[in-house]
Formats: C-alpha cells, structure tokens, sequence
C-alpha cells in the first residue's frame, strides 16, 4: 500500500513540476512513539495542522475535499492563502493533496504512516512540491533569513512528534535565559 502511494506521488510529482516549472522538493521523515490510526486520525483533522507546523496560520475546511490554508510569509510579513483538495486518503496510511488550479500557491503533497513492528511506532514521511510564491524570489530570501523549506519541515515533524508523544510542544519562549550565578554556595552543592 505505501508503495502504491510512493508510485501515485511519483506520478503526480511528474504531472506537479512540468506545472510547477520544476518547484521545490521536499522530503522528511520522523518516528514517533504512536500508532499509525492515531497520528493519521490527528492529521486528518487539517484544521490541527497548525498546532505543529510553525509557518501555518490556520486551516479552515470548506468540504469533505476542499480546505482553505492561510500561510505566514517572508517571517511573517505576508499572509498567502491557497483552496487544497484532498486527493487521496487511504485510512492509516496516506493522505496526499495538491492545491487547486486557481490558488496563489501551486503544490502538491503527500504523508504516509508506515507503523513499525513489535510496537516501535509509526514512521511519518512527508513529500511536498511546491512553487514559490512570488517566484523564486520568496524562497531565496527565506533562505538568507534561515528558513529554507527542508529545515522547517524537519522542525515541523520534531513538534509533531512532540505532540503526539508527550502531548504538547515544549517551549523555552518568554523564559529567563540560564546561566551560573554570579557565586555559588558550597553547602547547598
């Protein structure tokens, strides 16, 4: 089945980049400490994703197929929305979508869920293709702020799996900095 799906993303990679004028690719992969049913279940709640992935601002379904993404920009400084359809879902093992014709954003993706024997979990991959927006020239100055689309997709799965296993994403936001203070008492040591 997850080959299946590999094969259908090879094809639509094919049909996506001769639209896409050859886009970006991206791939990562992440195990988590979960069953394949309940990281699926939580993903195909689209209006979850932006729990976890950090550049997300909101996911709004309109269909069964069809949801509204509204997508943070260039750190923040532009909201870019696109209408995804679902193209396939196959329960606890893939969902892949692309974006409709009309969006200001043109990709397409996949995750698959492939569970681990013996209890070890759930290996979560996921394949995008996308075209920038405003051209190239969004990605390239993501890229010279840091923040180029592989590295945000391998934070994005650490949160992910983050959530899943503990329930929450741990956040250092908002506190002191450590360091070792200015002396320290032998007793209590």
């Amino acid at each position: 089945m997850a080959q299946d799906a590999a094969r259908n993303l090879s094809v639509l990679e094919q049909r996506q980049r001769h639209r896409l004028h050859e886009g970006v690719k991206v791939i990562d992969s992440v195990t988590i400490q979960a069953s394949a049913k309940r990281i699926f279940e939580f993903w195909s709640r689209f209006e979850n994703l932006p729990l976890f992935i950090g550049h997300l601002d909101s996911v709004t379904p309109l269909s069964n197929q069809r949801s509204l993404w509204i997508w943070k920009a260039l750190n923040g400084h532009k909201q870019i929305e696109w209408e995804s359809v679902l193209i396939e879902s196959e329960p606890y093992h893939l969902i892949s979508w692309k974006t409709s014709p009309d969006s200001e954003v043109h990709h397409a993706g996949s995750v698959i869920f492939r569970e681990l024997p013996y209890g070890r979990g759930t290996v979560v991959t996921v394949r995008m293709l996308y075209d920038p927006p405003l051209g190239g020239l969004a990605d390239i100055f993501e890229r010279i702020v840091g923040e180029s689309p592989q590295y945000n997709l391998m934070n994005d799965l650490k949160k992910l799996r983050q959530l899943m296993e503990v329930g929450e994403i741990p956040r250092v936001d908002g506190q002191p900095t450590g360091g070792q203070p200015e002396e320290i008492n032998p007793a209590l040591h």
